[in-house]
């Protein structure tokens, strides 16, 4: 994958397999974002590329799918995250 295209892929892959949820455990509403995948491999790649790039993750296995969770619970590394996918997007509807 050329670099150039690299968060236009992420923003289409996180489009179909991502997903964006809150936590109130903190008393306020905090997102999280996070993707689902079947291929261990694939996901590791992509672990590893958003590493690169500054965006922290950690992988989990559930119930035979990997979860790559976006940051460590902080709503900096998650907006920082969907700033940089949706970047592009200025005159386009974002439903969240």
């Amino acid at each position: 994958l050329n670099s150039e295209y690299f968060w236009d892929f992420v923003r289409g892959y996180f489009d179909g397999d991502g997903c964006l949820t809150y936590d109130k455990r903190a008393g306020f509403r905090e997102p999280r974002c996070s993707f689902s995948c079947g291929s261990k491999a694939f996901i590791k790649v992509l672990s590893k590329e958003l590493h690169q790039r500054g965006i922290g993750n950690k992988i989990s296995l559930i119930k035979n799918t990997y979860i790559l969770k976006i940051g460590n619970k902080k709503w900096d590394t998650n907006a920082k995250f969907l700033s940089i996918i949706y970047k592009n997007l200025h005159n386009s509807k974002i439903i969240l």
